[in-house]
């Protein structure tokens, strides 16, 4: 309450929560690729509202507490530390494919009547129209057809609220796997996207590990090897190579065996003159 000129008036100031259930966002969520079909629901066009494209435990006016990641298919919209310093909240709304169209967050006290839950907006340019496909039911019947948006025009979307405080990020467990890459905006908030896989337990990875109990049997068996081929050429080396004959050099005739040899028997035949027969005595002519 305040006065003014002395006239009373009276002033609305937002509630500040300073304490939230515990609804802790720890199962790992990833938005189906079906969840950004638009549909018109009276004079809202809103993107899927369906259940299996928001976290189990979802309700559009409750927190998420302790929540730390946006789930893969949201982006952080927004954060903010207002009411206490020490409680920060994030916004998360649906990342579509249409890259001409981002929604953002809106703040709390301006929602009201239909839009009250719907945390998250994207409002169309002044400019020009927009045109997107969007899903109408007509009498049972379902079609999609092409709607042009211009501002004040846009979209509508449940937002993924959560909060966490300084302790929560302290407690977090030393061995972290999220589905979902985060990526810190100015303020602690976090966006998902890609999936990461964080060890800080201090000790050895298990990469490492495994490779520690594959190269020791190696070097190991390679020792063995080694070892092995060194004997094997030691022992040849110390062995006598057989002796062979060398065919360059002069065959060696083995002597004859070592008996006396004996003399050939020998007949002595004495010298035979020749027939005493003497020449005939001539005479001379005359006698």
């Amino acid at each position: 309450m305040s006065s003014t000129a002395g006239a009373s008036t009276t002033a609305n100031t937002p509630s500040v929560i300073t304490s939230f259930p515990r609804n802790p966002l720890t199962t790992t969520f990833s938005r189906p690729p079906g969840c950004d079909g638009i549909y018109l629901s009276g004079f809202l066009a809103m993107v899927d509202l369906s259940s299996t494209c928001l976290p189990s435990n979802f309700k559009s006016d409750a927190y998420f507490s302790p929540g730390l990641v946006c789930p893969s298919g949201y982006v952080s919209a927004c954060h903010d530390t207002t009411g206490v310093a020490s409680i920060t909240t994030v916004t998360c709304c649906p990342a579509l494919k249409n890259p001409d169209v981002t929604l953002g967050c809106l703040t709390t006290s301006t929602l009201s009547g239909s839009w009250s839950t719907l945390y998250c907006t994207w409002i169309a340019p002044p400019s020009s129209d927009s045109t997107l496909p969007v899903t109408t039911s007509e009498k049972g019947v379902t079609t999609t057809k092409n709607l042009g948006f211009r501002s004040p025009e846009g979209l509508n979307a449940f937002g993924i609220r959560m909060v966490y405080q300084s302790s929560d990020l302290s407690t977090q467990p030393a061995e972290s796997t999220t589905h979902g890459s985060a990526s810190r905006s100015p303020g602690g908030a976090a966006t998902s996207n890609a999936s990461q896989v964080t060890d800080e337990s201090g000790g050895l990875s298990t990469g490492a590990k495994v490779a520690i109990g594959v190269v020791i049997p190696v070097v190991a068996i390679a020792a063995l090897l080694g070892a092995f081929f060194w004997w094997r050429k030691r022992k040849h080396r110390y062995q006598v190579p057989p002796q062979t004959a060398d065919k360059s050099s002069t065959p060696l005739h083995a002597e004859l065996h070592g008996t006396h040899v004996h003399e050939l028997m020998t007949q002595t035949n004495d010298p035979v003159e020749l027939a005493g027969s003497g020449p005939a005595n001539q005479s001379g002519p005359g006698k």
